[in-house]
């Protein structure tokens, strides 16, 4: 089983929700798409260059100039540790939940220069 969780700031559009899914893949991108897909909720990746997939928008949220989506991994021992890799190279084995999280871009922590539109 694997919880995923959505995190938003005060002013956006959609509040927070958790999924608990079964785990069909080790394969972050995945797990989580099918997840979305599941429950019809929107699902947007994009291409960083060549550092792998990136998540661009969560239930039609697109992440912007001002803030992107963070993610967070929950590691069994109850560890958690934010991800500077893509989704699609996330390794699911031993995590139990991985959470996106709506971040407030200062200027440091957003290199995410996305390459285009989004897609799924």
């Amino acid at each position: 089983m694997m919880r995923i969780r959505v995190t938003t700031f005060d002013e956006c559009p959609i509040r927070g929700f958790e999924l608990y899914v079964d785990n069909l893949s080790t394969n972050g991108l995945e797990c989580v798409k099918h997840a979305f897909d599941s429950m019809g909720i929107e699902f947007g990746t994009e291409q960083h260059h060549s550092n792998g997939t990136f998540v661009r928008s969560i239930a039609y949220q697109r992440s912007t100039k001002e803030w992107h989506w963070s993610i967070a991994l929950e590691e069994r021992d109850g560890s958690v540790n934010t991800s500077k890799e893509g989704i699609d190279s996330i390794d699911l084995n031993n995590r139990i939940a991985i959470a996106f999280i709506a971040t407030e871009d200062d200027g440091r922590n957003n290199n995410t220069d996305y390459t285009g539109d989004a897609s799924c």
